[in-house]
């Protein structure tokens, strides 16, 4: 029956298809290459007839029974199809386990969907938007396709025997799925994009570390699916930020001398970050010291290293040395140089200085600072 409750299709086996007016009227009657297998299918809109004969898939307009539309002779027999909800394009399931998007106005296969150890059901059912496909399998498993992409967005074992029907709700939250069992299940449709989204929300972590900016970059980007969007900022929102991760994120760059101011800046909001999750903490505190003297923010140095004193309870190699070289640049040189003979006495009496590959920069920086003040204490004596 078409759509809009006005005409109903059947096929013969004379390999003909006729299509009546319910309300009365002359029937019109399209011929297929063979006794049509599949089918015959109405458009969303009505006002084409799709039907399936061994390898090819025909449509006509219902209007005059002409052909408007025929798939070349396919490698496989057909054994499922369906409109897109737009009507420009079909996915059609072969024998062989896979399944083939066309594009009906150019007569193309956009995209054919990964083959299965299954033999695809029917029907396939599209999302109201024609981004999502889902495909029932006679081994009791859906399959969910971006249609756009050709990627798996989830997979579902929904048991009792193979799945006899498969359709989304109309806004595309739900996806409903009768057994053969005469039961219903519903899914919650939204969460077949988590399969894609995760992959990019993993991504972008590697590239940007923070949720806020991860966040921002999924917005900004205009090639995600509304859907897949949603989903990523879900997911993104609550893994929020891992404050070892962005510690250890900031030490590699603050650490060392030489980086990008750019570089340091984004040193500092990881810093920062870290900081806000574990305030108690004084390696995050100092670590946001040392970034922020990177990053040319003395002052703000100034007091993120006084914090990190406080919490643990006293100084610390090696804050107290980039706290002498953050006070000099705001020229107190009295207080840089007290701080600085506090490192002395406090190295001394700890003997051994840490010394590997990862502190070896900032050690030989604040060595090389120490010596400069030493220098210049002994100038200002003469």
């Amino acid at each position: 029956m078409s759509p809009d409750g006005t005409r109903v299709a059947a096929t013969f086996a004379d390999n003909t298809i006729w299509v009546w007016p319910i309300g009365g009227g002359k029937p019109i009657t399209m011929t297929a290459l063979a006794m049509p297998r599949w089918g015959p299918r109405f458009s969303p809109d009505g006002r084409r007839l799709a039907a399936a004969a061994d390898r090819t898939v025909t449509i006509w307009d219902v209007g005059s029974g002409t052909i408007v539309w025929r798939t070349p002779q396919l490698p496989m027999p057909v054994s499922t199809f369906i409109f897109s909800p737009d009507g420009q394009r079909m996915a059609v399931g072969y024998q062989d386990r896979t399944i083939g998007v066309w594009a009906i106005g150019s007569g193309q296969a956009t995209r054919t969907l990964a083959a299965d150890a299954s033999a695809v059901g029917w029907p396939l059912a599209f999302d109201a938007g024609g981004a999502r496909l889902v495909a029932p399998y006679a081994d009791g498993r859906l399959r969910l396709w971006d249609a756009t992409s050709s990627r798996t967005l989830l997979q579902l074992d929904v048991g009792a025997g193979p799945p006899q029907r498969a359709a989304f709700t109309n806004d595309g939250r739900r996806l409903l799925l009768l057994r053969s069992d005469s039961t219903t299940v519903v899914f919650d449709a939204r969460a077949s994009y988590d399969f894609d989204a995760r992959q990019i929300v993993d991504q972008l972590f590697e590239q940007y570390r923070l949720s806020a900016d991860v966040i921002a970059a999924l917005n900004g980007d205009p090639s995600l699916a509304p859907a897949v969007r949603d989903a990523a900022i879900r997911l993104a929102r609550a893994r929020g930020d891992d404050p070892m991760e962005l510690f250890g994120a900031c030490q590699a760059i603050a650490w060392s001398p030489g980086h990008t101011g750019a570089d340091y800046r984004r040193a500092v909001r990881y810093a920062e970050a870290a900081a806000r999750e574990v305030p108690s903490s004084a390696r995050f505190a100092e670590t946001l010291g040392l970034a922020l003297y990177r990053a040319g923010r003395y002052r703000d140095s100034v007091a993120a290293f006084r914090r990190a004193d406080s919490l643990r309870g006293g100084p610390d190699l090696p804050g107290m040395i980039f706290l002498a070289m953050a006070l000099n640049e705001l020229g107190d040189e009295a207080q840089a140089q007290a701080v600085a003979n506090e490192f002395a006495a406090y190295a001394k009496r700890r003997q051994e200085i840490p010394w590997n590959g990862f502190e070896n920069g900032w050690w030989n920086e604040i060595t090389a600072y120490k010596q400069a003040l030493d220098k210049a204490a002994a100038a200002r004596k003469k």
